[in-house]
């Protein structure tokens, strides 16, 4: 059949991933059949069901819009003691459990409340073992199943809405702070700048200041009376040449150029 074909066809040697079913050899073929309907409708409504080996290897899962459950499908087991006769035990300790023939599938729901302990919760448990009424309640299941699908969406819709506003908010606050860091690396370069500036302007009027100083002290040597003519055209030659050092022609060009580079 279908469900033992796919789940138990692997390569040699490789550990099985099997179904959650848990039956006797005669009820097997029963609940190969209905877990091959169930798996069929739930793919026909979108759904997924996978055997998810991160727990064990029998760890059979359901996802449908978004929501998980996990399901499995057993069969009733009695111990010795609670069905058997004296005369009918052959032996056999009273605690060995045998097989009733009721055969029952149960579907847990993924339970996402924090301050519950329990991270499965049971959705809904259905007797299998009688083939006339299973149709009805599979129905029956799948509106339970429906039910708790459409309340976990909005939840889940809810909770995305929410973790959205919580990324555009954050995004906000991140463009925010980019805009305020910009606005103090742009205020800091324009202190920066506006210092530099007034070390300069400072700088020029203390030339300015040395300049005139300079000047005055040439004017006095070139005024200087009782040098002889050798003398005087020594001191007049090094008047010219200070001068020219320090001429306020060149100090003009320096303030011009740095008058281009205000804003």
């Amino acid at each position: 059949m279908e469900v033992e074909r796919r789940i138990f066809s692997l390569p040699k040697g490789k550990e099985k991933n099997v179904l959650d079913i848990n039956t006797s050899e005669k009820k097997r073929d029963k609940a190969y059949r209905f877990m091959s309907i169930f798996i069929s409708c739930i793919s026909k409504i979108g759904g997924r069901v996978y055997v998810d080996s991160m727990e064990n290897n029998d760890n059979t899962m359901i996802t449908l819009l978004g929501s998980k459950y996990k399901c499995s499908l057993y069969e009733k087991q009695v111990k010795l003691r609670d069905k058997a006769k004296t005369e009918e035990r052959n032996m056999r300790p009273l605690y060995d459990l045998e097989y009733t023939g009721e055969l029952y599938f149960k579907i847990l729901g993924e339970n996402k409340d924090i301050n519950k302990k329990d991270t499965w919760e049971l959705l809904q448990t259905i007797e299998i073992s009688n083939s006339g009424d299973i149709k009805g309640k599979l129905i029956e299941l799948f509106y339970k199943l429906r039910d708790d699908v459409i309340s976990k969406k909005i939840i889940i819709d809810q909770e995305m809405e929410k973790k959205q506003e919580e990324i555009k908010k954050e995004i906000k606050k991140l463009e925010e702070e980019k805009i305020r860091e910009e606005q103090v690396r742009i205020e800091k370069e324009n202190l920066i700048k506006k210092q530099k500036m007034q070390e300069n302007i400072n700088n020029h009027m203390d030339k300015w200041e040395h300049i005139n100083k300079v000047l005055m002290y040439v004017n006095n040597l070139r005024s200087m009376i009782g040098a002889s003519d050798n003398e005087k055209n020594l001191i007049l030659k090094y008047c010219d040449y200070v001068e020219k050092i320090y001429s306020k022609s060149k100090f003009y060009e320096e303030i011009l150029e740095f008058s281009q580079k205000l804003d």
